[in-house]
Parts: C-alpha cells; sequence; structure tokens
C-alpha cells in the first residue's frame, strides 16, 4: 500500500511568492507598514515572509498574488509516492516558462526534506530524460533489483516507465 504526498503545487506557490515579496514591494514603492495594511497583516508578518524567517501560507500567498497581480498558475509539481520500504520521487515538472530558475532544484529539495521528515529509508527515481540533474542531490544509480520491493511493485516500475528508464537512489 502506498501513500502519495503532492503538496509541492501549494509549496512552490508559498516559496515563489516569500521569495518575490520584496521585490515586488520594492518595485511599487511601498513600505513593509503600507504592504502589511493592504494584507491585513502585521508589518513583522511581512518583514518575517520576506527575509524568509517564514512562509506566508497558501492563504496569504493569494492575497499577495492578487495585491501584487502576479498568476496564481500552478508552475512545478512533485510528488512522494511513500511506501513500507521507501519512496518514490516522481512527476517532477516545471513549466517550461519558468525553466532554468531553479524551481526544479526547489523542488527537489523540498521533497527530500519531505522525505527525511517523514523517515523515508530510501528514495528512489526513475528517469528517461534527467539523469544528470539528481546527482548533484546525492542520487546515484542503481539497479532495478536493487530498489526496495515495494517501490518496485509501484505502477511506474511494474508498467508506466520503460527498462531502460534511469534508476537512481538515494538515502535522506
Amino acid at each position: 500500500m502506498s501513500r502519495t504526498f503532492d503538496t509541492t503545487p501549494f509549496y512552490l506557490f508559498i516559496r515563489m511568492m516569500r521569495n518575490r515579496l520584496k521585490v515586488l514591494r520594492a518595485e511599487r514603492d511601498w513600505s513593509q507598514a503600507e504592504v502589511a495594511a493592504r494584507l491585513k497583516v502585521s508589518r513583522q508578518t511581512v518583514n518575517a515572509v520576506e527575509t524568509g524567517r517564514c512562509d506566508p501560507g497558501l492563504p496569504l500567498a493569494f492575497r499577495m498574488a492578487r495585491l501584487f497581480e502576479v498568476s496564481e498558475d500552478v508552475v512545478g509539481s512533485v510528488a512522494l509516492e511513500v511506501y513500507e520500504d521507501g519512496a518514490l520521487l516522481r512527476s517532477l515538472a516545471v513549466a517550461e516558462s519558468e525553466r532554468g530558475r531553479g524551481l526544479g532544484i526547489e523542488l527537489t529539495q523540498a521533497a527530500i526534506a519531505l522525505a527525511r521528515a517523514g523517515g523515508v529509508p530510501v528514495l528512489v527515481l526513475l528517469t528517461e530524460t534527467a539523469a544528470e540533474f539528481f546527482p548533484r542531490f546525492g542520487f546515484e544509480a542503481v539497479s532495478r533489483a536493487d530498489v526496495p520491493a515495494g517501490v518496485r511493485s509501484s505502477v511506474e516500475f511494474t508498467t508506466v516507465c520503460p527498462e531502460t528508464a534511469v534508476v537512481q537512489a538515494l538515502t535522506p
């Protein structure tokens, strides 16, 4: 039995808004107090978001997007399919218009962090197009036989991904 966690579209949107708040505010020549008043939060909250001490949370991130007229479109995704003996990192994708901005790196780091927090013993992925992307995070090529049985029983291993897909693993 597996559980799939796909919270990253929201995570990415929240992080994107957090990372852009100071720039968007400066472009409009607004003070933190002005932004706080418009968003109906404290200036301390705006400061904490801008300095990375906290993420804004989804409701505030949406209010920020509306205030600054920023798209609310999902521009990236990643998921963890968790089994008793490991997890499958899957569905990492970034919209073509957003590639080259570090979103893939951020999503991968978020998935690894989630795996660590969940006590996942090994994180496995299959890829046909991005084998050179994942080693920077510590992933190493492994054989299919080295993948834990639960992960190997996934639809991706048994049906979706061809035998030619590269298999990589990481011990978070």
